[in-house]
This record gives C-alpha cells, structure tokens and sequence, in this order.
C-alpha cells in the first residue's frame, strides 16, 4: 500500500509531465482562456480526487484527457443561454481531433517557449497583455499611451515574427 507522501510525489510527478498537454488539450476545446484555466484547475482537483483508481500501468496523459473531457462536457452545459454552445457531439468530434494532436503541442510549444525567450521584453510583455489578460488593442494603447494602429501592427508584426521562429525551430528539429 502506498503512503500519502509517495502517492503525492507520483501525482505531482505525473502531472509535471503532463500538464501543459493537459491544458492544451482543454484549451483546444474551451476558446476562452480564463474558462480553460478554471477548468484545468478543476481538472486537477478532480485527478487528485480519483488517482487512487488510476491504474499505473495506463497512460496518464489519456486518463487525464478523459476526464477533462467529462469536465468539458459539464462546462458546455452549464453556459447560458447568451453563450454560444457545442453540442455533445461537436465536443466528442472536437476532442478526438485534439487528442491526436496533444502530442505535437508539446513539441510546438516548446519551440514557442524557446522563441518567446529569445523576443526582446517589450514584445513579449504586449503579446502576453494581449493574450491573456482579455485586454483589447483599443485598451492597450490607450494604457501605453500609442495609438490603437501602431499597437495592432506591432502585436501583427510580433506575432508574425513569433509563427516564423517556431517554424524555423521546428523545422531544425525535424519535427
């Protein structure tokens, strides 16, 4: 039988190798990223809830998009009415697709990662503010004190710049 700290270690070993497939995953299936981020949180909760009935010789990276999924499937049913909706069987479609791909995302967002290390602070601080707090272009600019055109065309030239070095970085890898 294993003791709470071993079982800890496991989970959270596992879930290191596995998270930001997981979250890719999620994504992948919820646009909106603050709702992905919170699903993924509940994701979490409810693996560290049932790893006792994981067994160990399956995939982690499978069991855990199972669940995501039947999380994800809960999430669309609860949205209101003002929301668009997938139905059952679109996510089931959808997921599928996903699945096969959350493999190369790991790939892919490691040369993401690598090229955002290499973009100048500035540049990386606006793509960031951009996709991730929710902020528009409209809000950026006013906040920085540049016009909303000059902001659109630098997160368009950034962004452009970003798309070519993970190109470059995954055709040098031959992945």
């Amino acid at each position: 039988m294993e003791d709470h700290n071993e079982k800890t270690t496991r989970f959270v070993g596992l879930m290191g190798a596995h998270d930001r497939r997981l979250f890719s995953y999620i994504l992948s299936l919820v646009p909106n990223y603050a709702d992905a981020e919170e699903l993924a949180q509940q994701v979490r909760i409810r693996l560290w809830q049932q790893f006792d009935e994981y067994d160990a010789g399956k995939d982690f990276g499978r069991w855990a998009r199972s669940i995501a999924h039947y999380l994800i499937l809960a999430y669309y049913k609860k949205l209101s009415a003002d929301r668009v909706r997938f139905s059952p069987q679109t996510v089931e479609n959808i997921a599928d697709k996903a699945g096969t791909f959350a493999e190369k995302d790991n790939e892919r967002n490691r040369a993401l990662h690598e090229c955002l290390g290499r973009m100048n602070e500035a540049k990386r601080q606006l793509l960031v503010r951009y996709y991730s707090t929710g902020e528009t272009l409209r809000e950026i600019a006013n906040q920085i004190g540049r016009t909303f055109d000059a902001v659109r065309h630098s997160v368009l030239r950034t962004r452009l710049a970003l798309a070519d070095c993970i190109e470059r970085v995954l055709r040098r890898e031959g992945a």
